[in-house]
């Protein structure tokens, strides 16, 4: 095998779907560090904006890979530990449970305040 084919090889395993750009990516792009309302609603405008299908087209467990996140709460208090907006630390939160907490082959990511109006 060739180097450049082994390094193409290594570097399309170590690839997933989440670094495509979704709708959760983009919130994790930009929601941690959050302080105050302004950015929050800014970054998540422009996420939906990006993304207007948000959490509904992607698939659960879609960002684990070899590079990724093992779990959902790892990537929640890596990403969310310097943000003290509590909204954006729910919403990073969401978007880590979405992407890399395991999820059956084929389910997606279903809208995080589904509780609130059953």
């Amino acid at each position: 095998m060739s180097r450049t084919l082994a390094v193409r090889l290594v570097f399309a395993l170590s690839c997933s779907p989440a670094m495509a750009g979704n709708f959760a990516t983009c919130l994790l792009d930009n929601l941690p560090g959050t302080q105050n309302a302004a950015v929050h609603a800014a970054a998540v405008s422009m996420c939906v904006q990006q993304n207007p299908n948000r959490f509904y087209d992607i698939q659960k467990g879609s960002g684990r890979g070899f590079f990724g996140y093992s779990s959902g709460t790892e990537c929640t208090i890596d990403k969310g530990k310097n943000t003290t907006w509590a909204d954006s630390a729910i919403l990073i939160g969401v978007a880590c449970e979405c992407l890399y907490t395991k999820g059956a082959k084929g389910n997606f990511c279903e809208n995080p305040f589904k509780r609130f109006h059953e």
